[in-house]
C-alpha cells in the first residue's frame, strides 16, 4: 500500500514539475532578449526556478534509484529467506524420510533376527526330538534283538542232549548222573569253553540266562 501511494505521487510530482518546466522555458524564450533591466532580472529569475526544478528532478531521480535498489535488495534478502525456509524445510523433510527409513530397517532386522532364532531354536527343538525318537527305536531295537539272542540261545541250551535232563529258564527233569555225567561238552562255537560234567553245564547256562536277562532289565 505505501508503495503503491509513493509511486502515485512521484508521478504527480513528476508531472507538475514537467508543466511546471515547460512554462518556465516559454517564458524564458519570452525574456530572453529582454533590454530592461526587469526584463533581464525576470529572465534570471526564471532560469533560476529552471535550475530549482532541475536539481529537484535529478534528486527525485536518485531518490528513485535508490528506493528502486532498496526494494530490489529487500526482495532478494525475501527471496533468499525463501529459499532457505524451503532449503531448511526439504532438509528436514529428509532427515525425517532418512530417520523412518532406518526405523524402518531396524524393525524389519529385528523381525528377521527374531524368525530366525524362532527357525533355530525350532530346528535345534525338532533334532533333539528326533533325537530322543531314534534314540528310543534304537534301544526298543537293541532290546527286541537282545530278547531274539535270548530265545536263541535257550533254543539252542535247550537242544542239547544232556543228563540230567535241563531245560534252561525252566529246570525240568531228575538229577540221576548215569554214565556220562562227565563227558566233555563244547558251549560255544569258538570251542574254547570246555564243560565237564553236567552240573558245570547247567551252572554256566544259568549264568548266561541269568545275565541276559538282567541286561534287557536294566
Amino acid at each position: 500500500m505505501n508503495k503503491e501511494y509513493s509511486d502515485k505521487q512521484r508521478a504527480l510530482e513528476t508531472a507538475n514539475r514537467k508543466a511546471d518546466l515547460s512554462n518556465l522555458y516559454e517564458q524564458e524564450r519570452k525574456y530572453a532578449n529582454a533590454a530592461t533591466k526587469e526584463g533581464q532580472a525576470k529572465l534570471a529569475d526564471i532560469r533560476r526556478q529552471i535550475a530549482s526544478l532541475k536539481e529537484e528532478e535529478v534528486k527525485d531521480n536518485l531518490k528513485a534509484e535508490h528506493e528502486a535498489r532498496k526494494e530490489a535488495i529487500e526482495q532478494e534478502i525475501l527471496d533468499n529467506k525463501t529459499k532457505y525456509k524451503k532449503l531448511n524445510e526439504d532438509l528436514e523433510a529428509e532427515k525425517n524420510a532418512m530417520l523412518a527409513s532406518a526405523l524402518d530397517f531396524a524393525k524389519k532386522a529385528n523381525r528377521s533376527l527374531l524368525d530366525s532364532q524362532n527357525e533355530i531354536a525350532n530346528s535345534l527343538a525338532g533334532i533333539i526330538r528326533n533325537f530322543d525318537v531314534q534314540t528310543t527305536n534304537l534301544i526298543a531295537s537293541g532290546l527286541d534283538k537282545l530278547e531274539q539272542l535270548l530265545t536263541s540261545y535257550q533254543e539252542r541250551m535247550n537242544s542239547l542232549t544232556l543228563t540230567p535232563n535241563v531245560q534252561f529258564g525252566t529246570p525240568t527233569g531228575s538229577y540221576g548222573y548215569g554214565y556220562s555225567s562227565a563227558a566233555p561238552v563244547t558251549i560255544n562255537d569258538y570251542g574254547d569253553k570246555i564243560l565237564s560234567g553236567t552240573d558245570e553245564i547247567q551252572d554256566y547256562g544259568k549264568e548266561l540266562v541269568t545275565g541276559a536277562l538282567n541286561a534287557m532289565r536294566g
